[in-house]
């Protein structure tokens, strides 16, 4: 192959290019938005966050509860301590058990006193 017949090799794939990329084009349009927005890593966002195409999530409602529920159990609990908080529970068990030993020393039915502080006793305990 010469010089000359090098040009002329190479022109039919040349002006093909433009009709794949034209073709490119119209098959696979761009999204709707212009510019996805900015959320950093740990933020919550302001606003919700959409993927600009639809798409098929093949698992009925049943997976994905499974699913929320195996995600659900590895969040690891954020305890707090409060002394005033301790303090206060304290204060409510002493009182509540206060008030069972008051009312079994009155002959009364503790599950009644129980019953007072929204706490339902059976027979049995």
């Amino acid at each position: 192959m010469t010089a000359l017949e090098l040009p002329a090799f190479h022109l039919p794939r040349v002006a093909l290019a433009p009709l794949v990329a034209f073709l490119t084009w119209t098959a696979f349009p761009g999204s709707e938005t212009t510019a996805p927005a900015r959320v950093e890593v740990g933020r919550v966002a302001a606003a919700d966050v959409i993927a600009p195409m639809r798409f098929l999530v093949l698992k009925d409602e049943a997976e994905r509860a499974r699913e929320a529920e195996a995600l659900a159990v590895t969040v690891k609990p954020i305890v707090r301590y409060r002394p005033a908080e301790r303090a206060a529970g304290s204060r409510a068990v002493v009182q509540f058990f206060a008030a069972l030993d008051s009312a079994r020393a009155s002959g009364a039915a503790p599950e009644e006193a129980a019953r007072a502080w929204g706490v339902t006793l059976t027979a049995a305990e």
